[in-house]
């Protein structure tokens, strides 16, 4: 589209055209074909939707025939992404080149890493806080209006240039247009323009195809997008090119890409103390000791940034060199890693030294066992946090979300009902193994316990199942060991027709049951 005297003209074809499309389906085919199409007009002649299209088509509400209602339709396609990508302006990316297009306007950097280094504003990061994007590429889906109240911009206090924060992370691939809805009244009825759904194509497509191209850099993608436009519109300006392909980023004065901020130097391990936060930058020898433990307890990956980058005093360019990885996604592991350490489980290492957990562990155990009663033991265990016991995070994180924030609240707990954690789903039979044996070391009697869940009915859970053969049992009463034993003695062929109880499901099932000594000859015999 452009302007002329006042007066606004498509450069739409004939519909005598050859080449002109008439329905989505021709949309979609000439997407595929180019990768990547604008949807209005620009400096590079024939490259957009507009231009293969004729003007009556347009905005007549049509949605087999009308070019802007095909956006609507082609947004929620699971091959395309549609957004402000082409110059600030709306237009269509292939899922088969997408990531290259990801690693070329990221600059290789994943959103928190790029935020970190300085390189977006303020403005960009309260956006991307309501989306919230998590590490397994779950994100909320935000109609526009929402987003721009939930990000708090606005005239009366709010921050400003929403449009033009969120039109720069599309462009950018950090966000894309998933779907347009209409807004709706209190009866429920569809009312007014079509308003755009924001959400991170990570969410549509999973981080790990989105950041692909990571391994290779910037300008290599660069390279493959200005080549593929090289190739369709041999006699397309270079500069036209940059204009609608390419990013200024971040400089939008001069339009040049430019490199991520200098590190500081690196001293080991003040400077990863200071990334943790809350800590005495001068450590003690036995502090020091628990700061590498701490480190040992993270992934493998995990530990190689953390080493190369503050124990080595490596610039991130020399790692992701070394790890063949691109800075954006090692500053990404950086950053995850370094919340870790922040974990009480882990921090306690780094406060009060190796040394100093253990003998502080051993301290509390021998004041336990010589308390007189279970009510002074239990005041002594309610001074113990569960993440700075020896339980896994996994089963402290449970049993603090089901109101068991201490070892006393679950001695207390298990005292006055030896069953209660059965009641928790999920919980007892995969974590009890864990808490009885900590409880005994500091001299808590549990007998009591262990004869009452002796009495009664094993879960399924306790078998260590699949899932789905979970499902299959549960969905049939066979919740607890005992039913499914009695099953085989009493009617063995009812188990054998189960619905989706197949050969491999029924081997694994038999398997379990004969690990726990269960006779299975009968159920053998009866499938032969």
């Amino acid at each position: 589209m452009e302007t002329v005297n006042g007066q606004w003209f498509m450069k739409c074809c004939d519909t005598s055209d050859p080449a002109c499309m008439k329905s989505q389906d021709d949309l979609l085919t000439l997407i595929r074909e180019l990768g990547f199409l604008p949807l209005f007009s620009n400096d590079i002649a024939g490259f957009s939707v507009e231009e293969h299209t004729s003007a009556e088509a347009w905005w007549t509400g049509d949605p087999g025939t009308d070019p802007w209602e095909w956006r609507i339709s082609l947004a929620r396609h699971p091959e395309i992404a549609y957004g402000k990508f082409f110059d600030k302006k709306a237009g269509f990316i292939h899922k088969d080149i997408f990531p290259v297009f990801a690693n070329y306007r990221r600059n290789g950097y994943d959103f928190d890493a790029l935020f970190d280094e300085g390189m977006v504003s303020h403005r960009a990061k309260r956006i991307m806080d309501v989306i919230g994007l998590s590490d397994e590429s779950v994100g909320r889906e935000v109609m526009t209006y929402e987003l721009k109240e939930q990000a708090q911009f606005g005239k009366d206090g709010g921050e400003k240039n929403f449009d033009g924060t969120l039109a720069s992370l599309q462009m950018q691939a950090y966000l894309i247009m998933s779907d347009f809805r209409q807004r709706r009244n209190k009866r429920g009825q569809p009312y007014g323009w079509h308003i755009a759904a924001i959400e991170a194509p990570e969410a549509k497509w999973g981080y790990e195809f989105v950041t692909s191209a990571y391994n290779e850099s910037p300008d290599v993608s660069w390279e493959k997008i200005s080549g593929k436009m090289n190739l369709r519109f041999p006699s397309a300006d270079a500069n036209a090119i940059q204009k609608v392909l390419g990013i200024p980023y971040p400089d939008k004065a001069t339009g040049q890409k430019v490199a991520a901020k200098p590190s500081s130097t690196v001293v080991w391990p003040e400077s990863l103390l200071k990334e943790i936060g809350d800590l005495p930058l001068q450590l003690s020898v036995d502090q020091l000791e628990g700061l590498r433990y701490a480190i040992s307890t993270l992934k493998k990956n995990e530990q190689a940034v953390i080493k190369l980058r503050y124990v080595e005093g490596k610039q991130w360019d020399e790692i992701a060199d070394e790890l063949d990885r691109s800075k954006g996604r090692l500053l990404q592991v950086r950053k995850r890693a370094v919340s870790k350490l922040k974990h009480p489980s882990r921090i306690r290492f780094i406060r009060k030294g190796q040394r100093g957990v253990t003998e502080e562990e051993n301290s509390l155990k021998v004041r336990c066992r010589n308390a007189g009663t279970l009510e002074e033991q239990i005041q002594i265990l309610n001074g113990i946090n569960l993440y700075e016991c020896a339980l896994s995070v996994a089963t402290a994180y449970r049993l603090i979300q089901a109101g068991y924030p201490s070892l006393g609240h679950i001695a207390k707990a298990l005292d006055d009902d030896p069953l209660c954690f059965t009641r928790m789903q999920n919980s007892w039979d995969h974590s009890w193994r864990e808490v009885i044996p900590i409880l005994l070391e500091y001299g808590i009697n549990c007998s009591k316990v262990d004869e009452t869940y002796e009495k009664q009915p094993k879960s399924i859970l306790s078998l260590g199942l699949s899932h789905q053969l979970y499902l299959i049992l549960l969905k049939a009463d066979l919740d607890t060991v005992e039913k499914l034993e009695k099953l085989i003695l009493t009617d063995p062929d009812r188990l054998l027709r189960l619905r989706g109880l197949g050969e491999k499901r029924r081997s694994e099932l038999l398997t379990k049951l004969k690990g726990i000594g269960i006779d299975i000859s009968l159920i053998e015999k009866t499938a032969g």
